[in-house]
């Protein structure tokens, strides 16, 4: 296991040092989620009943849209010199190397957040969360489900020439009852709702994020084959 997490580690450094020196996509992951907010806030602005009613949307809304735009990116910078045969050969189990290109992708996304959260309450100005715990666990199990998701399809999308866009089509289905239960708890945070009835959504949010980080760990051998 140590050898295990070592590697996956050592995968995401690599993700990470390569992004953060190069820095192009980071800083349009965050400019893109800072323009759908400034959108959204000029299109709810004249209706704060609807914006109070929708703002869990609003505060998910740049954050998936920003992760599906770099999502492809962070995966294929092992493209120009056919990494992943180097990846698929290195004698680690290949679950490591996906947790290592997922946890190297969740820290950038976790980078885009800490941007985009803060702004969200700037700009639409909501009262303070009820729990401010259950927006932070809310926050990193929602971004852990939605980026391992995206990461394992983002994978499984290269090996086709419309890869960009097959992403989306098979991620947005698949996504749905992490969709839900991530804007059900945010709503529950920040705004006051039925006790007990978040910890329904938080299990059905652990489950999918346990089921679709151990699944791909499983069968990431097979796709690294394709």
């Amino acid at each position: 296991m140590r050898t295990f997490l070592q590697a996956s580690w050592a995968v995401a450094a690599k993700d990470l040092r390569i992004q953060f020196r190069q820095k192009s996509l980071i800083l349009s992951m965050v400019v893109f989620a800072l323009l759908i907010h400034v959108l959204l806030h000029f299109s709810f602005q004249a209706n704060p009943s609807a914006m109070q009613q929708m703002a869990a949307g609003l505060l998910w809304l740049p954050i998936f849209l920003s992760t599906l735009l770099g999502i492809g990116r962070l995966t294929a910078i092992e493209e120009p010199e056919d990494n992943w045969e180097g990846l698929w050969l290195a004698p680690v189990d290949p679950g490591a190397v996906f947790l290592g290109k997922m946890w190297g992708s969740l820290f950038v996304v976790l980078f885009v957040e800490v941007v985009s959260v803060p702004l969200f309450f700037i700009l639409y100005n909501p009262p303070a969360p009820q729990s401010l715990s259950l927006l932070f666990v809310c926050l990193l199990l929602g971004t852990w489900g939605y980026v391992s998701l995206a990461t394992f399809f983002s994978v499984m999308a290269r090996a086709s020439r419309l890869g960009d866009l097959l992403l989306p089509i098979l991620l947005f289905p698949i996504s749905i009852p992490l969709l839900l239960a991530v804007v059900r708890l945010s709503q529950m945070a920040l705004f006051p709702a039925m006790p007990g009835q978040e910890w329904l959504w938080l299990a059905v949010l652990g489950a999918y994020d346990i089921l679709f980080t151990l699944l791909p760990v499983l069968t990431f051998e097979y796709l690294l084959e394709v």
